[in-house]
């Protein structure tokens, strides 16, 4: 039986971004086709947002609808925490803000992270969990895949509690 895959990919980064286009002049799609279809039971093809005969451009509604409710969430979540004191990082392709801590406290990025949990009320993730040496310790992610409502609602808490300190 023949496993018919389809990569897809926007195609934007490669071309935009120098280093990664140094990386994958024809794509990351096309790397990652390239090394399926050495397999004798895989038939691949590629896709990318500029190939409208792959059938991406039908049903877009929806990731698009989604893209931009994201992208809000993103700048809603970026402006608050920017005010709060937080040092917001660029964000593409994903939807976590990556934030520095330094100009907040002195607390390594999970103490930071379990009190705000138990004094605020908000939930974020220590950067340094995902890496085997526990550094970089000083940075946090927030998750902004989230109703609007509630976003605003831990901007709030976050800011309550800063101000009563």
């Amino acid at each position: 039986m023949t496993l018919r895959v389809t990569v897809w990919n926007e195609f934007r980064h490669e071309k935009q971004n120098e280093q990664i286009g140094a990386i994958y002049p024809d794509g990351m799609h096309t790397a990652i086709a390239n090394r399926l279809g050495k397999e004798s039971d895989i038939e691949v093809r590629t896709a990318t947002l500029d190939e409208p005969e792959h059938g991406l451009t039908q049903e877009m509604d929806f990731p698009i609808r989604l893209t931009k409710r994201l992208q809000k969430n993103r700048d809603v979540l970026s402006a608050g925490l920017s005010r709060l004191g937080f040092e917001v990082q660029p964000c593409e392709g994903t939807y976590f803000l990556t934030a520095g801590i330094t100009k907040l406290t002195n607390e390594k990025d999970f103490a930071f992270c379990e009190r705000l949990i138990r004094d605020a009320g908000v939930a974020l993730i220590p950067l340094s969990a995902f890496f085997s040496s526990g550094t970089p310790d000083t940075y946090v992610r927030f998750a902004f895949c989230k109703q609007q409502a509630l976003i605003e609602q831990s901007l709030e808490r976050l800011e309550k509690y800063f101000k009563s300190r």
